[in-house]
């Protein structure tokens, strides 16, 4: 049974909602009234029907960091933000996923992940390409 205030998930036999208070009991379920000729002044009973559970989302914050990680990689702290971009957009995913729809931010999470590896694999052919020009420089100067 959920609460239907806070959407906090209350065990069967609870009346309140251990979070937030709110009467959580079973709410009873009124039968409509007979078909048929009703007497003068009749007044037909109100069902009540369960509420479905009201769910609260709100972001996770480790997928804000790994976007924010994957910004400053590129703005040029390379792989020093990249990898913890990296890092905190997969374990960011993870607990989406396993928050069963409470927790969003899977965008961010993904962006964070992919500015991470553009990120390293820029830096990787940065220092590639230094490489090669030290190695063609030292070449060079044997030669003269």
């Amino acid at each position: 049974m959920f609460c239907p205030n806070c959407g906090e998930d209350a065990p069967p036999s609870a009346a309140f909602c251990a979070k937030c208070g709110t009467s959580v009991g079973q709410q009873q379920i009124v039968a409509p009234p007979p078909s048929g000729d009703m007497p003068a002044g009749y007044v037909a009973p109100v069902v009540a029907y369960p509420q479905a559970p009201v769910l609260r989302t709100q972001d996770e914050t480790t997928a804000m960091l790994s976007m924010i990680f994957g910004i400053l990689s590129l703005a040029g702290l390379g792989i020093f933000a990249g990898i913890p971009a990296i890092i905190l957009g997969n374990v960011a995913r993870g607990k989406i996923r396993a928050s069963g729809g409470r927790l969003t931010g899977e965008g961010m999470a993904k962006a964070g992940i992919i500015l991470g590896w553009v990120s390293c694999g820029l830096m990787v052919i940065v220092i590639l390409f230094m490489i090669i020009v030290f190695v063609v420089a030292a070449a060079s100067s044997n030669l003269h």
